[in-house]
């Protein structure tokens, strides 16, 4: 019996996903961003290592503070002091990816999921990714991290 429960306790342990050790974002004029939990692929501390070619994903649990309609992706990578919009998601709804859907509701608790293409074209380089939601109609983010990623 003992047996089953370390065999079943290991298996559960399996399908545990670790949050990745990010930086929360700082307030500015137009963003407060909230406290957000991030997970980059299976990485736990960065760098994360992107693999050229194949795909990843990350998800961000947050809580909104405050109501929130018309969302869009903020997620760029800085090289060389200039931002670059990563490529076929920089911009677009955000809704797209939040669970429960949006209009988002002030006090509940959302979860961001997306799938990013590591393009093949994309230099090996380490870089700061920031990765967040912005509400269009003020301007600033509402939930947001960073994290160096590693491009290999």
């Amino acid at each position: 019996m003992m047996s089953l429960n370390v065999l079943c306790a290991f298996l559960v342990s399996l399908s545990v996903v670790c949050a990745t050790e990010v930086t929360q974002c700082k307030a500015t004029s137009k963003s407060k961003p909230a406290m957000t939990e991030g997970v980059l692929g299976e990485c736990v501390t960065p760098p994360c290592a992107f693999k050229r070619g194949e795909k990843t994903w990350i998800n961000m649990t947050f809580t909104a503070e405050g109501n929130h309609a018309k969302l869009s992706n903020n997620i760029f990578a800085t090289m060389m002091g200039v931002r670059h919009g990563y490529p076929g998601l920089n911009g677009i709804n955000a809704c797209t990816f939040i669970t429960p859907a949006c209009p988002l509701k002030n006090g509940e608790k959302y979860k961001f999921a997306i799938e990013l293409d590591v393009k093949k074209n994309f230099p090996k380089v380490s870089v700061p990714l920031h990765f967040a939601i912005k509400d269009d109609d003020i301007g600033g983010d509402i939930a947001c991290f960073e994290c160096t990623i590693k491009i290999v």
